[in-house]
């Protein structure tokens, strides 16, 4: 007989990975309320991309994060959105507004350290919360069991809670992966912070 491990995946010790995960969204400003498919594939501090789809699996979105330009291609509408670090693009499809560097510190469950943050501990390595109070938005590590955890990201505008579901340390096809393939009858929108 073995007994059950329940202890955390330690995801700062990964370079790489791929997560799934359900997703609440609730966008305060429009008084609406979602639920979401995401994958995340990442490289540590270099390139992610997170699919999202329907509750039935339709692809409707793609988000790219890579050398500081933020991609976000909108299936239904058929559009690509561009902006250099795109805070307010990140908003738009998730509706907090995140510095989207601060997507690695999600994943690999590290302390968000840009001007203005502060984050908590517990007795683990990994944070229990981060907080940035003149930006009012706070991010906060719950439930790690294992590969499964839960992170809440509130903001005025938003709450969005994640439970990531399983965890593989590997990306395939990187250099197809963090490359987003736009269809010629898409058009494209190049946004300013």
């Amino acid at each position: 007989m073995s007994a059950c491990q329940l202890t955390p995946t330690r995801f700062s010790e990964y370079n790489k990975g791929n997560w799934e995960a359900k997703s609440l969204v609730k966008d305060k400003k429009n008084n609406k309320t979602f639920i979401v498919k995401l994958n995340f594939k990442a490289i540590k501090a270099k390139a992610y991309r997170i699919d999202v789809f329907s509750p039935l699996g339709s692809h409707e979105a793609s988000l790219l994060y890579k050398n500081d330009m933020f991609e976000m291609l909108d299936l239904s509408n058929k559009r690509l959105y561009r902006a250099k670090n795109g805070k307010k693009l990140f908003s738009r499809a998730l509706s907090v507004e995140l510095e989207p560097s601060s997507v690695f510190n999600i994943l690999f469950d590290e302390p968000i350290q840009d001007q203005g943050w502060s984050c908590g501990f517990k007795m683990s390595e990994a944070p229990t919360s981060c907080e940035n109070k003149k930006q009012n938005i706070k991010v906060v590590w719950s439930e790690r069991v294992n590969d499964k955890k839960t992170v809440d990201i509130t903001h005025p505008n938003g709450e969005v809670q994640i439970l990531f579901t399983s965890f593989s340390n590997e990306v395939k096809n990187p250099q197809q992966v963090f490359n987003l393939k736009v269809p010629k009858s898409f058009k494209t929108y190049k946004l300013r912070e």
